[in-house]
């Protein structure tokens, strides 16, 4: 060949690419990839599943810089939720029997809940010259009738007085808390728990009569939250 070429080159060598099963970077027609990861974050009051209790908020605060940076951050957003008796619960008519109450709380989703219970219940009567009754309170699980937090004494009405002919007549009142944790399992899914009351009398004394023994409306209330997954 007759004179030089300036501009002859030898061909170059094919970039090595990793074949690692991690590595992102491919050949392509055009050159070299990397793909671009984007993270997508979860909208406020969402969940990362359906027995999650975190959102997460993913910021892309490089924009098109080099590099390209993103803030990420996690927040707390279990479930929660509160209920009232909205009806009065009459006791009186079935002694020594648990009566249902239109107070009922649904759990729901898989995950461990924290509630609490304020029950307030009523005893009236008029007393020859004694009593002895008393109203209990316990949360049951609606489907299985299982006791899910046992028994506790909202009010008791005991008067003693002379018996001399004449009665008393009057009206006990009392409220107490129910707390307590329970679960939902992935199979249940969700739980219906249900307040309950009793009345037992075991008044002796002739001539008492109780008018009314009852879980008073309005004045029975439930919060609870989600506390784990």
């Amino acid at each position: 060949m007759a004179g030089t070429d300036a501009h002859f080159h030898e061909p170059e060598e094919p970039v090595a690419i990793d074949p690692a099963a991690c590595n992102a970077l491919r050949r392509t027609a055009a050159g070299l990839l990397v793909p671009r990861t984007v993270p997508a974050g979860v909208a406020a009051g969402g969940t990362v599943g359906a027995s999650r209790s975190v959102d997460i908020d993913v910021t892309d605060t490089g924009g098109a810089n080099c590099p390209d940076t993103w803030s990420i951050g996690a927040r707390l957003s279990p479930v929660s939720g509160e209920a009232v008796l909205g009806t009065v619960t009459n006791l009186l008519p079935s002694p020594g029997a648990w009566v249902n109450s239109a107070l009922v709380v649904t759990l729901p989703e898989p995950g461990r809940y924290f509630l609490a219970w304020d029950v307030r219940a009523q005893i009236c009567a008029t007393v020859n010259y004694c009593s002895n009754a008393w109203v209990e309170a316990a949360i049951f699980d609606n489907a299985t009738g299982g006791v899910e937090a046992g028994a506790r004494t909202i009010v008791q009405h005991q008067f003693s007085k002379a018996n001399d002919g004449t009665v008393l007549q009057t009206c006990q009142s009392g409220t107490s808390p129910i707390t307590h944790i329970t679960g939902v399992t992935a199979a249940q899914g969700s739980r219906t728990l249900r307040l309950r009351g009793l009345f037992q009398n075991s008044t002796t004394c002739a001539n008492t009569r109780f008018q009314s023994a009852t879980l008073v409306a309005s004045r029975n209330y439930v919060t609870w939250h989600k506390i784990t997954d």
